[in-house]
């Protein structure tokens, strides 16, 4: 049988002599603008910070600014081609719908880094259903873009030859700050934050017209 703790012990804090005097202290150094079960507020109640105190005390505070840009995207040619569709998939076993990349415009292997591109076409699955009207890229689609770009890194980077299998590990501190649509041209940046032969953390930023519209961090690892 399970044991609920109860919480009249914080209740008996909460209206002990000592605990009110020092409320206006816990109010004033409590951060404000944070994260409190995934909803943002500009001034959290005493209540719903008192909650985060006691029971998510690792959840981190919001972040609401764009990071910033890894590199100055007016030094990129988007023309050029370092890693062509048809070496990609040399190393990258996705195809037909979920080809979520184009070609691979600039790449620095030492530093761990590429940036890829893919023309969003009028023509893309998700342009019927998501959503009728309005179409706009699906945000699991900005994901699994930056996965794929992830993924040319860590193959090219140990040489793999595509002959291991880099699986998707997860994703951490995503972020959609604007729209994709049909017509535009999706620049992803992907930079390695850690790098080794059995798993690879990354962080990306996704850009349209020179904003940032995606940002987060993938994890691979081979499988």
């Amino acid at each position: 049988m399970f044991h609920v703790p109860t919480l009249k012990p914080i209740r008996r804090r909460l209206h002990s002599t000592s605990w009110r005097a020092n409320r206006r202290n816990f109010l004033a150094q409590t951060p404000r603008g944070e994260y409190v079960r995934g909803e943002p507020t500009s001034r959290p109640s005493f209540t719903t910070r008192l909650d985060r105190v006691l029971f998510y005390p690792d959840l981190p505070e919001s972040n609401t600014m764009a990071s910033e840009p890894f590199l100055d995207l007016a030094t990129l040619n988007l023309n050029d081609v370092a890693v062509s569709q048809e070496e990609i998939f040399k190393v990258n076993p996705q195809r037909d719908e979920f080809e979520q990349l184009d070609r691979i415009i600039s790449i620095d292997l030492e530093a761990g880094m590429a940036v890829g591109i893919k023309t969003q076409t009028p023509d893309e699955f998700w342009t019927r259903g998501h959503i009728p009207g309005r179409p706009l890229m699906p945000g699991v689609l900005m994901i699994e873009m930056a996965a794929q770009i992830s993924s040319v890194i860590y193959h090219l980077k140990f040489e793999t030859g595509g002959k291991k299998f880099f699986g998707f590990g997860g994703v951490n501190n995503v972020k959609f700050r604007g729209s994709v649509e049909p017509g535009d041209d999706f620049i992803m940046v992907v930079r390695a934050k850690a790098l080794r032969s059995r798993m690879a953390i990354f962080e990306a930023q996704g850009f349209v017209d020179g904003k940032m519209v995606f940002e987060g961090e993938v994890t691979g690892l081979v499988l």
